[in-house]
């Protein structure tokens, strides 16, 4: 089994900075690339993601403005890696204009031949707190 070194912590990290570039690029294709093709993706309040023509028809339809990502962390062994890091993102204006941040965690596999990283599992969620709908009063009293 390959050792996690320092090359293949540059690889992964370099993972993350695509995806937003890709993003800003319109690369949807590219970014999917990223996946294995077994791979889920775990946005927030929606069902899970599988595989990788699901999870790019997914990001074609993320209704975001602009994205970023910062404080990314990565750590593996052996074969398996995973990483961390906040994101910022900014809603177009047809979707409310919104923006949120978060956090995300992100596993990725070494392939067989060991020479390249996929995405296999994502999962994200917003700092924002949670909505709460409020209780109807009773008019009546």
């Amino acid at each position: 089994m390959a050792r996690f070194n320092e090359e293949d912590s540059a690889a992964v990290e370099r993972m993350f900075k695509d995806a937003p570039r890709c993003f800003a690029e319109g690369e949807f294709k590219t970014w999917a690339g990223l996946y294995a093709e077994d791979a889920i993706l775990q946005p927030p309040n929606a069902p899970t993601v599988v595989g990788r023509g699901d999870i790019e028809a997914f990001l074609c339809s993320l209704p975001f403005e602009e994205m970023t990502w910062s404080d990314v962390q990565v750590s593996g062994e052996g074969n398996m890696a995973y990483g961390t890091s906040t994101y910022w993102l900014r809603f177009s204006a047809e979707a409310g204009g919104i923006e949120d941040s978060g956090k995300q965690l992100v596993v990725f596999r070494r392939s067989p031949d060991e020479k390249e990283w996929k995405v296999v599992a994502v999962s994200f969620n917003s700092d924002l707190p949670l909505h709460t709908p409020t209780a109807a009063t009773d008019s009546a009293t």
